[in-house]
């Protein structure tokens, strides 16, 4: 049994006119959109942990908040990523080796 129901082209014309793209859906994701959805997704959907983030060295991390960061931002993680942090280097106990 088909359902379909039999319109003409002047009611599908004006049913179109009348409802313009605000009922399509997208097929796909903004860029930055998606990095929201990965960094939502890499901290189980918590936004808070999205904005305290500690990954600094993630590519994603300038962009974790679904916009295009300023200059200053991007100015900020180049100039610690040039110190080459690395605060517990020394502090983990080095397996294999016997004092």
């Amino acid at each position: 049994m088909n359902s379909r129901k039999n319109i003409s082209i002047d009611e599908c014309l004006s049913y179109h006119l009348e409802k313009p793209d605000a009922e399509m859906e997208k097929l796909y994701d903004t860029p930055l959109k998606s990095i929201r959805k990965k960094c939502l997704d890499c901290s189980c959907g918590s936004r808070k942990e999205v904005r305290e983030c500690p990954v600094i060295q993630c590519p994603l991390y300038p962009y974790r908040f679904g916009r295009r960061p300023t200059q200053a931002i991007l100015d900020t993680i180049k100039s610690f990523s040039a110190n080459k942090v690395e605060p517990a280097n020394g502090l983990l106990p080095k397996k294999g080796i016997i004092k």
